[in-house]
């Protein structure tokens, strides 16, 4: 059963140098602005199948230091600056996958498998980028190649909901990355925009019921998502997304000013209707 616990707590239920489960629909922003509250050093992020603004927060806080991922962008509204610029200095390990590959080696975990084999990779530049993913023969079709590759087990996967009741079921927003992620990981802590005092027994079309024996903690983090969308609840914050890129690109003191900002929360002085504003 999983246990209602203040954010700062959450924080501190993931160690440092963990490998750390994220999803860029709609992903735990508060749950990483949290982390980086606390520090947290040396962190291996795998973001299924892709990542976003929250990834490149946690590179740029210095978090992170090596990341799984088919690519990081902040949406349309920019490349990803500090993942790009540590990837380029080589400070941040890069794990380059394809959206399928990674949510295959996501998948072997959460089936307790060594491997899984995946089509569309033979003949291309992973042959050689990555050599950790193995081509074969196939058994079954001896003039076919197949190409396997290995389980990736995720020690924390940080995951936001619109719903938690207080035995830890919990209402994810489609769902298959985050439950995928979910049964792969070790620890599931979650980040709820409602936590309730009732039972939860069915969510919403398009939504998936995370049942409370693969969740350790629920956070209560209303607009937990900022500034990316929780689809039907709020749209994403395109102004604080820009004004995110613009810092990150600066780099600088002008970064360090945002990210202050930034952990102040949206209590802040310089948050207005939500948005966190620049200089």
């Amino acid at each position: 059963m999983a246990r209602v616990v203040s954010l700062t707590e959450a924080a501190r239920l993931v160690p440092d140098a963990a490998t750390i489960g994220l999803v860029p629909s709609m992903p735990a922003a508060t749950l990483a602005r949290e982390l980086v509250r606390r520090g947290a050093r040396r962190l291996h992020l795998v973001s299924v199948p892709s990542g976003n603004l929250v990834v490149d927060l946690l590179i740029g806080a210095g978090c992170a230091d090596t990341v799984d991922t088919s690519g990081v962008s902040i949406g349309e509204i920019s490349y990803a600056p500090w993942f790009r610029r540590r990837a380029q200095d080589g400070s941040l390990r890069v794990n380059d996958a394809t959206c399928p590959a990674l949510i295959n080696q996501v998948r072997a975990a959460a089936m307790g498998v060594p491997f899984l084999p995946i089509q569309g990779l033979i003949g291309s530049d992973f042959e050689k980028l990555r050599p950790d993913w193995k081509v074969i023969v196939d058994p079954f079709h001896p003039a076919a190649r197949v190409a396997l590759v290995p389980s990736l087990p995720v020690d924390v996967a940080l995951l936001h909901a619109y719903r938690a009741d207080r035995d830890g079921n919990v209402e994810l927003y489609g769902g298959s990355e985050a439950a995928l992620l979910a049964r792969a990981a070790s620890t599931v802590i979650v980040s709820a925009e409602e936590v309730l005092d009732r039972p939860l027994r069915s969510v919403r079309r398009g939504r998936t019921l995370l049942p409370a024996r693969l969740v350790a903690a629920v956070a209560h983090a209303p607009r937990g998502s900022w500034p990316v969308d929780a689809p039907g609840l709020y749209p994403a914050d395109f102004a604080a997304q820009e004004a995110y890129a613009e810092a990150a690109a600066a780099g600088g003191e002008t970064w360090t000013r945002w990210l202050h900002g930034f952990l102040a929360g949206p209590e802040a002085p310089r948050f207005r209707e939500g948005r966190l504003l620049a200089g």
